[in-house]
């Protein structure tokens, strides 16, 4: 295997554990309470957590179908499971582990097997996260991890630098289901598959992931997919991925022994590879569905389709290939095409890039300007929810063609995302939105401030009552006769008539009085219009626009306004000082000398006021003041330093 010297910077993506223990799940230390990361897992038991220290551990491990969760402390850079010289893959998972078989935070190197040089699972579903799997080999198949028979899933990993003498440089898998998000491909070798192989009934679903720079002696630099295998790729880049014979990028391969195998590729991004035929992607036998996919500065043709195969291209732009677009036969629809394609409403038109150089360049599309803005076909089968940059799909109406969706705006009509409380304007291109401001103590509700509702002020506000807001509106028990309610155990038919249905006269068996002991358990109390209640409604009740009993006096204003001082009732938000008409007149000197309350209306309270100079309370120490005995302080209590508490 050719070395690989490479500084490594990359973007690790944390788990957030799940329950991978139980109330009695033991967290195990390595090397502190084990010295090997195997004796750690053999001492384990499920639910357990290990956890391992940085450095660098030279073995190799099998979960021997332990429902673990193995993670290190520090992360993949500076924690290390080394296989150099074991001449075994360096973690397997091959009996029958699960998901809540959890591999974290390690790089996984110096891995040499026939089969997965640095992870191997077979019949088993582990998950893998935030892992390096870093110059591994395999005589065969899988130098970066070998699947088959398994659907693990693999979040935020590295496949640097792996080599397979076969088959997966990266990765490999068969009859297998993987779920990989987040992830990076790069620099990987084999014949078939530099960075992934997908053979035979293999279906992994991939995405927001990366394919850079991984090579194949035959096809399928970035993915070799062959024998009805049918993976689902959205929003990945394949970026500078070579094979030498067909797919730089991709290569789907059906074969003679099955007639099916039609890969979905979506909201992704081809860029720079090349191959003798197909440097984005070639097609031999099958028919995949390629939709809203860039493809640009491909060598050997964009897409290559041979032996039969009919892909479909839609809400696509394969522009600036070398070698030809679309070579072949295939389906063409809502895309722009540099040397024009057959199909509905195809472009052949200057995509306008934003800035198409450099390595990577940036291929979205300039707005306003670009044909390709807002030319899809809303209707495709598999549209993307979500373009290569996570943003939503369709944003003005109609799907864009390409990798991705335009979301920038020429005015603040295009910003109006139909929340009335909330503020939408343009600036430099881009939406922006605000929260409408209302002044304290209200809120936004449908586009208008008002106060907050329920919020225990002890006020009770407009759009408040008794009912929905005990805490703000007072309310007096008992039922009112006349409110069309009758109202059990207040109520019958005999006392209140006009709210009570019932009938007293005529045969025995037809007389009936709803209300009272009776309750609303007869059918008859609900006809005619006629309620009956359980639950009485109270009889005054502030807040539900009647000023009536009390309320006046309670200070109901959200029934009966602003209450005059002078009405003759001295109601809860008026005293002798701010009210003498109605609470009588203040005395002339202060009453109680402790009780911060203001008795005589002279504006000063309690030890304040010269009424209580003589007061034995007004006489002690305050707290902190100095002091020889408990007398001296107002707490009765003189600390050892002389000071009342």
């Amino acid at each position: 295997m050719p070395t690989v010297a490479i500084a490594m910077a990359f973007v690790l993506i944390a788990l957030a554990p799940g329950s991978h223990g139980s109330a009695q799940a033991a967290v195990i230390q390595v090397p502190a309470d084990h010295t090997t990361i195997q004796s750690a897992i053999d001492a384990a038991t499920a639910g357990d957590e290990i956890l391992v220290a940085p450095g660098s551990y030279t073995e190799t491990i099998d979960f021997k179908g332990k429902a673990v969760w193995l993670r290190s402390s520090g992360g993949p850079e500076v924690t290390v499971i080394d296989g150099s010289g074991l001449n075994e893959s360096v973690v397997r998972c091959v009996s029958g582990e699960g998901p809540d078989t959890v591999l974290q935070g390690f790089t996984i190197t110096g891995g040499n097997a026939v089969f997965g040089g640095g992870m191997r699972n077979v019949g088993s579903s582990p998950t893998v996260v935030d892992c390096i799997f870093f110059a591994n080999s395999a005589s065969d198949r899988g130098g970066g991890m070998y699947n088959e028979l398994a659907n693990p899933s693999i979040d935020g990993c590295v496949f640097l630098g792996n080599f397979a003498t076969e088959m997966g440089g990266g990765m490999y898998n068969q009859r297998s289901s993987p779920t990989i998000a987040g992830s990076e491909f790069r620099m990987n070798s084999a014949n078939k598959g530099g960075g992934m192989r997908n053979y035979i009934d293999a279906h992994p679903t991939v995405s927001d992931s990366n394919f850079i720079d991984n090579t194949a002696g035959e096809e399928g630099g970035g993915m070799d997919n062959r024998k009805n295998s049918n993976p689902m790729v959205t929003r990945c880049v394949f970026v500078g991925n070579t094979a030498v014979s067909g797919g730089g990028g991709m290569h789907n391969y059906v074969g003679k022994a099955v007639a099916t195998g039609n890969p979905i590729v979506s909201s992704s991004l081809f860029i720079g590879n090349s191959a003798a035929d197909g440097g984005g992607m070639r097609n031999h036998d099958p028919h995949p569905v390629i939709i809203n996919c860039t493809f640009a500065g491909n060598s050997g043709g964009a897409i290559h389709s041979d032996n039969g195969s009919i892909p479909t291209v839609v809400n696509s732009i394969v522009w600036g290939n070398l070698g030809g677009s679309i070579n072949g036969s295939s389906m063409v629809s809502f895309s722009d095409v540099e040397g024009g394609h057959a199909g509905t409403e195809n472009l052949d038109a200057d995509p306008l890039f934003l800035d198409p150089s450099g390595e990577f360049g940036n291929y979205r599309l300039l707005a306003p300007g670009s044909p390709c803005l807002d030319k899809g076909d809303n209707a495709a089968l598999h549209l993307p929810a979500m373009d290569l940059d996570g943003n939503t799909r369709i944003s003005n109406g109609t799907v864009d063609m390409g990798a991705y969706e335009d979301v920038s705006c020429g005015s603040p009509a295009e910003c109006d995302d139909a929340d009335l409380c909330t503020v939408g304007s343009c600036s430099a291109g881009m939406c922006t939105s605000e929260p409408l401001v209302c002044p304290p103590g209200e809120s936004c509700v449908a586009g208008s401030c008002d106060p907050v509702l329920c919020d225990d002020d002890g006020v009770c506000e407009l759009g408040e009552s008794c009912i929905e807001c005990p805490g703000d509106c007072p309310s007096a028990p008992g039922a009112i006769c006349g409110n069309g309610i009758c109202e059990a155990g207040s109520e019958d038919c005999a006392s209140c008539p006009q709210d009570c249905n019932g009938k007293q006269g005529g045969k025995p068996s037809g007389r009936f009085c709803c209300g009272g002991a009776s309750g609303c358990g007869d059918a008859r109390c609900f006809e005619a219009g006629f309620a009956c209640s359980e639950d009485p409604t109270p009889a005054v009740c502030c807040g539900d626009g009647l000023c009536q009993g009390n309320e006046l006096a309670s200070g109901c204003e959200v029934d009966c306004g602003p209450d005059p001082c002078g009405d003759g009732f001295c109601d809860a938000n008026e005293d002798q000082c701010s009210c003498s008409q109605d609470c009588g007149a203040a005395p002339s000197t202060e009453l109680t000398c402790t009780d911060q309350l203001d008795e005589d209306c002279d504006g000063l309270i309690d030890c304040a006021d010269p009424d209580c100079s003589g007061a034995a309370a007004c006489s002690c120490g305050a707290k902190g003041s100095a002091c020889s005995s408990a007398a001296d302080c107002c707490s009765n209590r003189c600390k050892r330093n002389n000071t009342c508490r």
